[in-house]
């Protein structure tokens, strides 16, 4: 597939998934954007991608309104934006009644609120030009539950059904939603 000249964002980009679906963008033809927390991983790999004109490194944090609305303005500056993957995120295993609300909490706003909150501001951007793809990164957990993973799958679950009403949503407007669940 041929992603030509196309800006994809993608958060949750300093490792695992999104490090690698940053190299294989880059490979495809892309620039891309990385987000996420560590500095030093980000730029690490924006080296190893082939430098600034190829990558561009935003250290933010999917939990922040400040971190997005950065992430937005300087992704829309190194180019228009045609692809936003939300794959930050992160899990835990413990049985539901060992497992402390703050986790619980912390899993949410991470997992869910952030590719929320990501989705809604690069959504105008989308919009006005009438393109743009959104992938929501879930999990097979978000299909089928899983023993000591109800706050992982809850959140996974809450990805697939955003994505999917999204998806209706969307019908029309020249943007698109997919959810995939590795």
């Amino acid at each position: 597939m041929s992603l030509n000249g196309k800006v994809v964002v993608i958060t949750g980009a300093s490792s695992g998934f999104g490090a690698d679906i940053a190299r294989r963008a880059v490979a495809a033809g892309a620039r891309v954007v990385l987000a996420a927390r560590s500095t030093d991983k980000l730029q690490a790999l924006v080296t190893d991608l082939g430098g600034a004109t190829k990558a561009l490194a935003v250290t933010a944090d999917v939990t922040s309104d400040a971190d997005v609305a950065r992430l937005v303005s300087e992704a829309e500056a190194f180019g228009p934006v045609d692809i936003l993957i939300n794959n930050a995120g992160f899990g835990f295993i413990d049985k539901f009644v060992d497992a402390p609300l703050t986790d619980l909490q912390r899993m949410m706003d991470v997992n869910v609120y952030g590719a929320v909150r990501c989705t809604k501001a690069f959504m105008p951007h989308f919009l006005a030009r009438k393109q743009g793809q959104i992938i929501m990164m879930a999990s097979i957990a978000g299909l089928a539950a899983a023993r000591n993973m109800a706050f992982y799958c809850a959140s996974k679950f809450a990805l697939v059904a955003i994505s999917r009403t999204l998806q209706q949503e969307l019908d029309g407007t020249g943007v698109y939603c997919s959810v995939i669940c590795p």
